[in-house]
């Protein structure tokens, strides 16, 4: 493997030596941006299987060389054996702000007949989904398959994950991440940039759905700049053991996700509510109310989902304030999803208790005032319970401060019941003391 250079019209070719042998430069030219030099170096990162234990064995077959150090868990920036600065070192390599959240997309072709292509969409997503478990400003989005006909190929602008025709074998690559880095100046870098990446996985992969999902997440770290770890137990650790499923993880340690903010610095999760429980009547138009935080102030997405319950349909579904008509009894549970820009997530959930109404005479005179105890719930239930014909009511209750809010069923001015609605935004709580007037 070569790296070329170009400096002051003087091309310098210089072998690299692998990290553990399984990293390499393998890289080209570089740009010339008036006085400023951007080298452009490509690194190949991968994960490696070893042999199954033997039941004399004591450890896995790794050759010495290639027994980790106790060093954590290292960059892809940082300089192994045989390298020196200012290919590597500080600072760490990294994804640009314009190039953030990272997205990668899949190559279909020459996929193994045991891997079907949702199989393959699925762990893609999931990787994406687990890294961005990490509060660092980056992220990662699977984009689905990549346009038609696209191959996995350096240096074409597309972060690809595909299939090369290759066997594994214990000791082999069992899948690479190649990396495209540049850093300017030459001399001494301040920026060290990650301008894109391609995982390839060998279309020998053994038959194993969880290990490949461990391969690829391990791959997409790379992808975010993370090198190797040297814990065992770390989706990162170099060596995959497919001969034994249930070691492969799948998702990054606590230790592995922290890693990444000696990269890109803290950027939080959002904060989603969904708002308090209620209770409804069939034919109530429930509207929810939902809020949206995010700590470090960065914009946000959200979305509403029925997760379980009869049926509804919900309109205005990505505002924080979305509605649906109650139609069957029953428990209607909602979740509201928030999304900052680098693709973290918070959600939270809410449910519409949908009960049946009551034909039970109510309290209240037909022509007259009447005092009664609320079991709680919203003011359609309380007219029910009431027993006052429709749009023909009104009732009053104490606000706890010795004056009284009222509501009026049959007003079309809104101001008339927003006091009530204000102090009482989910319904009256339970025993709620009642003063009812019906007008017939």
């Amino acid at each position: 493997n070569m790296e070329r250079e170009v400096a002051s019209g003087r091309c310098d070719q210089q072998d690299t030596v692998g990290h553990e042998g399984r990293m390499a430069g393998r890289g080209w030219w570089q740009t010339v941006r008036g006085s400023a030099i951007a080298t452009v170096v490509m690194l190949a990162m991968a994960i490696v299987l070893v042999r199954p234990v033997q039941a004399a064995d004591a450890a896995p077959d790794v050759p010495l060389d290639q027994v980790p150090l106790p060093l954590g868990i290292t960059l892809i920036s940082d300089c192994q054996p045989g390298q020196a600065p200012p290919r590597c070192g500080d600072p760490p390599a990294r994804w640009s702000l314009a190039n953030r959240p990272v997205v990668i997309c899949s190559v279909q072709a020459s996929r193994p007949a045991w891997l079907s292509a949702a199989d393959l969409q699925g762990v893609l997503a999931d990787a994406a989904r687990e890294w961005n478990r990490a509060e660092v400003p980056v992220g990662v989005r699977y984009a689905g398959d990549c346009a038609v006909g696209t191959t996995v190929l350096a240096g074409d602008g597309r972060n690809e994950v595909g299939f090369v025709p290759r066997a594994v074998v214990p000791g082999g690559d069992a899948a690479t991440t190649d990396i495209l880095t540049t850093w300017t100046p030459v001399s001494a870098p301040v920026v060290r940039t990650i301008t894109e990446t391609d995982i390839t996985v060998p279309t020998g992969f053994p038959q194993s759905l969880a290990c490949l999902r461990h391969a690829l997440v391990h791959e997409v770290g790379h992808v975010l700049g993370l090198g190797h770890s040297t814990e065992t137990s770390d989706i990162m650790y170099p060596t995959l053991a497919v001969s034994n499923p249930s070691t492969c993880r799948t998702a990054p340690s606590r230790t592995e996700l922290a890693r990444l903010q000696d990269v890109y610095g803290v950027n939080r999760a959002p904060v989603a509510d969904a708002g308090a429980a209620r209770t409804a009547l069939p034919g109530d138009r429930v509207a929810l109310a939902g809020r949206a935080t995010d700590p470090d102030g960065d914009e946000v997405s959200q979305g509403w989902q029925q997760v379980s319950g009869p049926p509804i349909t919900l309109t205005d579904a990505s505002t924080l304030a979305p509605a649906f008509t109650a139609r069957e009894v029953g428990d209607v549970t909602l979740q509201l999803t928030v999304i900052d820009r680098y693709l973290h997530e918070a959600t939270s959930r809410v449910v519409v208790s949908v009960i049946a109404p009551t034909t039970a005479t109510g309290p209240v005179p037909a022509r007259g005032f009447g005092l009664f105890v609320f079991a709680g719930g919203s003011p359609a239930q309380l007219l029910v319970a009431s027993g006052c014909p429709g749009g023909s009511a009104a009732f009053w209750v104490s606000d706890g401060r010795g004056d009284f809010v009222v509501w009026v069923p049959g007003t079309t001015v809104g101001a008339v019941n927003a006091p009530w609605l204000t102090l009482y935004p989910n319904g009256l709580p339970p025993n709620t003391a009642v003063l009812g007037r019906c007008r017939a």
